[in-house]
């Protein structure tokens, strides 16, 4: 229920913003599970990107696209560089984002596609995004078999708008 009050108002709201651009960076650690058979232990998940949207920074509401680099690692020796893209909302001190990502696993030569969504929590509510964020993320790595791959983490975030950009 509270994800549609979120969506519902940030998309109202968004109204009153201007079209904006700008960059975020992410850091998690957490539990993964990987490999084949799957395995559970420690699993990162780290990301870089620029985004657009319709944002007001004096008060962190808005929506945006974003598309970004990340590197992920899972219990079964996963390392994968990641090409993200995100789709957000955020409004005050919440921000919700789904994602779609799809990369290589540098370790077992193979290709790997995930989804996911993140939850944050801004510490400092200006324009700038400092906080925490809880990520879930899931997806497949198509090696000689089609091995699950995943995580739950928990890390800080940053993201800022840096200009406005044209109507």
């Amino acid at each position: 229920m509270w994800a549609t009050w979120l969506l519902g108002t940030a998309l109202a709201a968004s109204g009153l913003a201007d079209q904006r651009a700008g960059a975020w960076a992410d850091a998690h650690a957490g539990l993964g599970v990987g490999g084949a058979p799957a395995g559970v232990g420690f699993g990162t998940d780290s990301s870089v990107g620029v985004w657009s949207g319709r944002y007001d920074p004096d008060y962190a509401l808005g929506r945006y696209v974003g598309v970004g680099l990340g590197l992920r690692t899972g219990p079964d020796g996963l390392l994968a560089g990641m090409l993200e893209v995100r789709r957000g909302v955020d409004l005050l001190i919440v921000g919700l984002h789904g994602f779609g990502a799809a990369g290589w696993d540098l370790g077992a030569g193979a290709p790997l596609a995930e989804i996911g969504l993140g939850v944050k929590a801004r510490v400092r509510p200006t324009g700038r995004f400092v906080g925490w964020e809880l990520r879930l993320r899931g997806g497949a790595e198509f090696a000689d078999t089609v091995r699950p791959v995943g995580c739950v983490t928990l890390g800080a975030a940053f993201a800022a708008p840096w200009r406005r950009t044209a109507r």
